[in-house]
């Protein structure tokens, strides 16, 4: 299953798809073998010029590249990937306390923090349970054995919140409408920028003024953004929380304002924008904060999503802590099996011992005579960039990586997952294999929904859109 099922051909891409292909969408859903099968027997679905609709000029919901085929996942099989995926970010999210005891110098040391980075923390860790604001996403593969987590990432400005948003358009097109109706009228997607804007609006009530008449949130954007070109998206985002204080009843109002940092002041402990009180702070790009934000944390009012608390929770190294035996202790019977079962074998890179595979290595000899089966990531590295498989990277390139990694600290090692070969739509005409990374959001330590990232297998890079990955839309269907 590694050449393109391409047309030309289309009619026979059916005899070409080998069952275990069937078997493996089975695992999915009955639905997702039975669209599986509509697709291969269907000349329309295998071509791109049948989904037009999916993409649209100047879209201010989504500006990603679409795979135009959906994934129908059972509930019961949903349910159960949303329920590790919780357990899993609430285990990161109490790393600081657990493993650090909480101690902003140990805290720190390990994840390089300066003076005002470690005062924030402290504060915010202080601020109380960090489970109720938090916005978080884990990445996951399907291996042969298993689910699989490859990182968990915290922050605002994690990509795919909008894909839910997009039901509708999979069922206006023709070829997709046709098997909806007849197999899947029930299938439905979750709305992460829905479940947001619900998690914006109880963090505003938590901040305890019944009587506020509005509720102001500042989206903060990175330097040299055109506030021209993102004026759709902004009153797109405006009117969807609008709606929402309506529909719940609140008297408030919703304003969203879309800003940089540099624009915030602080008065009397309290964060305004151009003299107006600012409640909710959503992250739109990697920032720090200076210590303008210490009052308004310590004072409990402003809610930073994700805030401070980014600085050592949006951590790769964070999964080597649950993966290394020397924390084992920290955790109880039931995290050890959830550890064990959801967490590849990962560690900091630095000059130490270690065991893989039932022996003992040398970390940087293990690095270097085990290149194949490892990839190197920087811990606080974004969007697939500083991602190095070592399958695909020449020996003498790699030992240069290595290099890099144990001279700079903040990298982390760990073994390859392989991706089940799902199989999409690929091509002007075709499908084929494709590797495939699940991302699950924690909205607030409640399931947020999910979306795709699909790149065809063989080309040896991290599946993401940078590298030319496509999302694709998750449908909840019964069985």
């Amino acid at each position: 299953m590694t050449d393109t099922l391409a047309a030309g051909a289309f009619p026979q891409a059916a005899e070409r798809i080998p069952e275990e292909a069937y078997e493996l969408h089975r695992r999915l859903s009955g639905v997702a073998e039975r669209f599986l099968r509509f697709a291969a027997e269907t000349p329309g679905c295998l071509e791109a010029a049948s989904f037009p609709g999916l993409h649209r000029p100047a879209d201010p919901i989504y500006r990603y590249p679409l795979q135009p085929w959906p994934t129908f996942v059972a509930r019961r099989l949903l349910a159960e990937m949303t329920a590790s995926n919780l357990r899993l970010c609430r285990l990161i999210k109490e790393l600081p306390q657990r493993i650090f005891g909480g101690q902003p110098d140990r805290l720190a040391e390990f994840y390089g923090l300066d003076a005002v980075q470690t005062e924030l923390v402290a504060a915010a860790l202080a601020a109380g349970p960090s489970s109720e604001t938090l916005v978080a996403r884990g990445d996951y593969v399907m291996t042969s054995a298993g689910l699989r987590c490859l990182e968990v990432n915290f922050g605002a400005n994690l990509g795919g919140w909008e894909l839910g948003m997009l039901t509708g358009r999979y069922r206006e097109v023709e070829v997709l409408r046709s098997f909806l109706d007849g197999h899947a009228p029930a299938a439905a997607s979750t709305d992460t920028l829905g479940r947001v804007l619900v998690h914006l609006l109880e963090v505003f009530e938590g901040l305890g003024e019944p009587d506020a008449d509005v509720c102001r949130v500042a989206f903060l954007a990175p330097k040299g953004f055109d506030p021209h070109e993102n004026e759709p998206s902004r009153v797109f985002f405006e009117r969807a929380f609008c709606g929402l204080l309506a529909r719940s009843g609140r008297s408030a109002t919703g304003e969203v304002r879309l800003c940089l940092y540099d624009q915030l002041e602080t008065a009397s402990g309290v964060l305004k924008l151009d003299g107006e009180r600012v409640h909710v702070v959503l992250e739109q790009h990697p920032l720090r904060y200076d210590g303008r934000i210490l009052e308004c944390l310590e004072r409990r009012t402003v809610v930073l999503v994700n805030g401070p608390l980014k600085e050592v929770l949006d951590e790769k190294r964070n999964l080597a802590l649950l993966s290394d035996p020397r924390y084992r202790d920290v955790f109880d019977d039931e995290e050890r099996r959830l550890i064990d079962s959801l967490v590849p074998w990962t560690r900091v890179v630095a000059d130490r011992r270690t065991e893989l595979g039932g022996r003992e290595w040398n970390l940087p000899d293990l690095l270097l005579e085990q290149r194949e089966r490892l990839v190197l990531k920087r811990g606080r590295g974004l969007a697939g960039l500083a991602v190095h498989l070592g399958v695909s990277t020449p020996e003498p390139e790699w030992r240069e990586k290595v290099e890099r990694a144990l001279a700079e600290g903040g990298w982390v090692v760990q073994e390859l997952v392989r991706s089940e070969p799902f199989i999409y739509q690929h091509g002007d005409v075709g499908c084929a294999p494709h590797d495939v990374v699940w991302g699950l959001f924690d909205v607030g330590g409640r399931h947020g929904g999910g979306f795709l990232r699909l790149m065809p297998q063989g080309r040896g890079l991290p599946v993401n859109t940078n590298t030319g990955a496509r999302e694709g839309i998750l449908l909840e269907v019964p069985e």
